[in-house]
Formats: C-alpha cells, sequence, structure tokens
C-alpha cells in the first residue's frame, strides 16, 4: 500500500498499482494547478515518468496519457501536447516559436528578398529600354553577339527575380507564424504553398547556373571567334533558353512524379486514427495497414506499393477505415523554408535523397566551367600582340579583369561550399545542423541577387559615379582654395 496525504490531512492510502496509472485517485490533484507546486506529492498521478505522462503548459488537464501527444488532437486546452517544449529542439532551422529561430537570419531573408526584387527588377527594366532603343533605331542597332549578351542578363533577371519572390514570401510567413509556428509547422510544411516556394527555389537556381553556362559560352566564343560571334543566331538563341527553362521546371517538378512517389515522399499527415500511432505515418506503417485490411477479405489483394496506389486501393474498397490524408512531407519538405535536405546531420541521419546530390553535381561542373573559361577569356584578351589601339585595350583588359575576379568569387563563395559539404554528406560525414541553414538563408539568396547585378556592371558603374562625383568635389575644393574670394570696395570701407 501506498500511503498519501490529502489537503484536510486525513491518513489515506491508494493500492500501489494505482500510482502514475493516467486515473486521478487523489482528491487533492483537482485542487493542484501544476505538479512543479508544493502540494503536488500529495497526487498520485504528479512527478510519474515521461513515457506516460505528458503534463499540459497550464494545467488544464492536469496531464494527458504520452501517446495522445502529437497526434493531431489539442488535448490540452492549451494545446500543448501538440506543441511539447521539446518539439524542433534539433531542428537547424526552426523552433517550436519561429519559422526562422535565427534573428540574424530572419533579418537577412527580408535584406535579401529586397535585395533580389529591387535589384533584379532594375537590372532587368534596364536592360528592356536599352534593347527596345537599339531596336527602335536602325542606326543604332547592336551587333548579334550584343544583342544575345543583353537577352541572356534579362533572362538572368528574371531568373533571379524569383528568388526575391521566395524570399518575401517567407519572409511573411515568419512574422505570420511567429510565436507559435510548431502548430502550423506539419500542415504548412505539407501545403501547397510550401511545394510551391520549393518549386520556385529550384527553377531559379537551376536556371540562373544554366543561364551562367550559357553567357559563358558566348563570351568564350565571342574571345575565341569575334567575327562569327558578331553574327550568333537569334533563333538558336531562343532554342537555347526554352530548352534552359523547360530543364529547370522538369528538375522542380520532378520530385511530384508519381513514378518516384515512393522515393521522393517519406511521411505522410493524416487524420487521427486508433490504427496509426500519430498524426504522421511512413510508407512502412502506411502499406502494413493496407496489407492487414485486405488479409480481412478474400476478394481484394494489395499490389501497387507507392503512396497514391495504396491510398486509392483503400478509398476503392476500405473508404470507412482509411485515414484521410491532408498532406505528403516530399521533397520540398525537409524544413520550414521548403528547401531540399542537402546535407545529414548526425541528429538526423535520414536517407539521402540522390536527386539532390545529381543535382549539385551538375552545379558543381557548371561552376568549373565558368571558373576555366573566365580564365581563358582573360589570358587570351590579354595575350594579343600590342599596336596602336594599346591604350584602349589596357582599359578593356582591366574591365574584364575585374568583372572576372567579381564573378569567380561570387560564384566560388556561394555554391562552391554547397556542392563541397553536400559532397562530404553523400560520404556520410555529419555536418553541424547550422549549416543547412546557412546555406538556405545565405549562400543561395546571395549568389541569385548578385548574379544580374555584376554581369550588368551595376557594381562597378556605382563605383565610378561615386568616384566621378568625389573628382569633381576635390576640384572645386582647390579651385576655391587658389582663387578665394575678394571683398570689393564697399566691403572693405565697412570692414574698416
Amino acid at each position: 500500500m501506498l500511503f498519501l496525504f490529502t489537503g484536510n490531512r486525513r491518513r489515506v492510502s491508494i493500492p500501489q498499482q494505482k500510482l502514475c496509472d493516467n486515473i486521478i485517485d487523489c482528491k487533492s490533484c483537482k485542487k493542484i494547478a501544476s505538479c512543479q507546486s508544493a502540494s503536488a506529492k500529495q497526487c498520485d498521478e504528479c512527478n510519474c515518468s515521461a513515457n506516460t505522462h505528458f503534463y499540459c503548459s497550464n494545467g488544464n488537464p492536469l496531464f494527458v496519457d504520452r501517446r495522445k501527444v502529437e497526434d493531431g488532437t489539442n488535448d490540452c486546452s492549451d494545446g500543448s501536447d501538440e506543441c511539447p517544449p521539446n518539439y524542433l529542439s534539433n531542428n537547424p532551422l526552426s523552433s517550436k516559436d519561429q519559422l526562422i529561430k535565427s534573428m540574424p537570419l530572419r533579418v537577412l531573408v527580408w535584406l535579401m528578398a529586397v535585395l533580389a526584387l529591387i535589384g533584379n527588377l532594375t537590372v532587368g527594366s534596364t536592360t528592356v529600354r536599352k534593347v527596345y532603343s537599339s531596336l527602335s533605331k536602325p542606326s543604332l542597332r547592336p551587333s548579334n553577339i550584343e544583342l544575345t549578351s543583353n537577352v541572356l542578363v534579362l533572362n538572368l533577371s528574371v531568373a533571379d527575380f524569383l528568388m526575391g519572390v521566395v524570399l518575401l514570401f517567407i519572409g511573411i510567413k515568419s512574422v505570420e507564424f511567429s510565436g507559435r509556428y510548431c502548430f502550423f509547422d506539419k500542415v504548412w510544411r505539407t501545403s501547397t504553398a510550401c511545394n510551391v516556394i520549393g518549386v520556385l527555389t529550384a527553377i531559379s537556381s537551376e536556371t540562373s547556373v544554366m543561364t551562367l553556362v550559357c553567357i559563358t559560352c558566348y563570351r568564350l566564343y565571342g574571345v575565341y571567334r569575334p567575327l562569327i560571334a558578331r553574327n550568333a543566331s537569334l533563333k538558336l538563341l531562343s532554342l537555347y533558353l526554352i530548352i534552359i527553362w523547360l530543364t529547370s521546371f522538369l528538375i522542380a517538378l520532378l520530385p511530384f512524379s508519381s513514378a518516384l512517389s515512393s522515393y521522393m515522399v517519406t511521411n505522410a499527415l493524416v487524420s487521427k486514427s486508433v490504427y496509426f500511432r500519430s498524426d504522421v505515418t511512413d510508407l512502412f506503417e502506411f502499406s502494413t495497414f493496407a496489407r492487414r485490411i485486405s488479409g480481412l477479405s478474400n476478394d481484394t489483394l494489395l499490389i501497387t506499393t507507392d503512396w497514391s496506389g495504396i491510398d486509392a486501393f483503400l478509398k476503392e474498397n476500405y473508404s470507412a477505415l482509411k485515414p484521410n490524408i491532408s498532406g505528403y512531407f516530399g521533397y520540398y519538405s525537409a524544413s520550414g523554408v521548403c528547401l531540399p535536405k542537402f546535407y545529414r546531420s548526425e541528429d538526423n541521419d535520414t536517407q539521402f535523397n540522390v536527386m539532390t546530390s545529381v543535382v549539385i553535381t551538375f552545379n558543381f561542373f557548371a561552376l568549373i566551367f565558368i571558373a576555366v573559361s573566365y580564365v581563358a577569356i582573360y589570358f587570351k584578351s590579354t595575350s594579343s600582340a600590342p599596336g596602336k589601339f594599346d591604350q584602349k585595350k589596357t582599359s578593356k583588359t582591366k574591365t574584364i579583369q575585374r568583372k572576372i575576379t567579381m564573378l569567380i568569387a561570387t560564384d566560388m563563395a556561394c555554391w562552391l561550399p554547397i556542392c563541397i559539404m553536400t559532397f562530404m554528406s553523400i560520404g556520410k560525414t555529419y555536418l553541424p545542423p547550422i549549416l543547412y541553414a546557412v546555406s538556405a538563408i545565405v549562400l543561395l539568396p546571395i549568389n541569385s541577387s548578385l548574379n544580374p547585378i555584376i554581369y550588368a556592371d551595376v557594381i562597378p558603374k556605382c563605383f565610378a559615379f561615386v568616384s566621378e562625383g568625389l573628382s569633381k568635389f576635390r576640384f572645386r575644393r582647390n579651385i576655391v582654395r587658389q582663387n578665394p574670394p575678394s571683398f570689393g570696395p564697399q566691403q572693405k570701407t565697412s570692414a574698416l
């Protein structure tokens, strides 16, 4: 027997087996608001194991069965059983309260969104005006190679503008979910909006990379075959752009293919059911349930093994027992910012997606091609024989060298760390979780935001504008010093 004291100091006892059995036997339990209070020792359901009891944050009710935690139903009046204190504690990007738990990263999201939107919109509109102005005046019509370059820069700004839209949407959602993100996490990551963000991010990134490769090819061709390049085919350019966008869309939408659903989709969000342990189930548990149900009938037999096939099978044959699937945790559901999981971490050793490694490998070789090509362009531009245009050539060489340096530096700084860390992760090297957050919020957005600005020479022009302004200011100041203002006769008299 276990002896306890009630509030009126009368000694009573309850059987030992009733202690922590999820049934309140002592009346004193109903008078306390928390098991942290001084009188909690008088309650037979306080200080129990975390494996059997979950204590509601507001004490209403005092506790719920641990099996009811994160089952899709708010059993605690404040919903704390669906948002326990350790929820998302190991997530590198989100926390129980915030979609993006780091304040500096939340600020960066807004900064990168503004930079990407305004920067790409400015470069795009400037390029459109430049092309329209030159085409509307036959005497100023540019060469095909120049027109090709402008069209590619415009295409790049459109692709990277999509990244700005993505960042803006993530920033808005971060504010919307602030302070209570855990209540929206599962629904948000399985929503259509999250998938759209993932698709736009993939389209923006891959279109940007492939456009950079195309620009590099045209500039490489223009340096080594300048006369032929002046008559570059605009129809062929249109074909290249169509291929780039179609390939980007294919890469972005491939994870939604029904043929790959069993591989791309890791879990499903289901309605509360006595047949499942929680509101999140994996393919093995879902198919096991379907096989057991079909085993009760001799007329039906489960043949398919993918999500959509099993769901259709249950709907057709056992609609009354089939749990409702409200969404899937797919390729873009690894985090709240709706990006695929790039790296393995020690606290989350999930199966690494082969599609990620293929995409990253392609981007890595594209980066190497761009870097090598611009080095070749630089050496070709500086190795020509001297002539009467040496001064002009030297100035042009410096411009090319500055652009090459900026291009290689920014591309290397953004994509190379992602590629290397992905390759390390493929080799089963566990990386700190914070690296995923930095890659998602810092590296990819910066790369997409700066590319068109660099290609359109915005930064050099800004430096030139500032330098010219400083030169004029110094010149005027020297003029004033050398020619101080003189006083007229009246001013001298009044001074005396």
